[in-house]
């Protein structure tokens, strides 16, 4: 997550989870590693490994390739959330009178708190909560920092 502008008539920033794609493929690769060493030694089972160590690097890369961009302009009145991935990229532009706010919704799971950084739109077909991060994860005060630049330059309160 990183503000790349905040000036009076523009805030842009990206938001990219990068540590779980990173440790999938870390492990993936070990996986594959292991899978080839036993097919190797002659292990039919080290094909098992291979596969499952390949489908791990596969979606570590997919993963690592997701981002969400924002761009809030108070020249054109517009808000543009583009989500971008391995397999294209999808823009979604907004009247920038239609972001109410940012919000960081919160959900507890087996003990564990869990994160996700949204927009809440107001008016036309859009509207309701947008996620900016694509689900739930940890890391809530880099998500909270980020709700609260958004909401800062939005003119809204905490």
């Amino acid at each position: 997550m990183g503000l790349i502008q905040n000036s009076e008539t523009r805030f842009e920033a990206s938001i990219r989870s990068w540590l779980a794609g990173f440790l999938l493929s870390v492990f993936g690769v070990l996986f594959t590693a292991l899978g080839v060493a036993a097919l190797g030694a002659g292990e039919a089972q080290g094909g098992i490994f291979v596969a499952v160590g390949l489908g791990m690097i596969g979606l570590g890369v997919w993963l690592l390739s997701r981002r969400t961009h924002i761009l809030l302009d108070r020249e054109t009145g517009t808000a543009t959330i583009r989500f971008a991935s391995l397999f294209g990229r999808r823009d979604l532009t907004l009247p920038l009178t239609s972001i109410t706010r940012a919000q960081v919704l919160r959900r507890r799971t087996s003990g564990n708190r869990l994160y996700k950084l949204v927009l809440q739109v107001s008016g036309g077909e859009h509207s309701g909560t947008h996620s900016l991060t694509g689900g739930y994860s940890s890391g809530g005060w880099r998500k909270g920092r980020m709700a609260r630049a958004i909401n800062a330059w939005l003119g809204v309160e905490d």
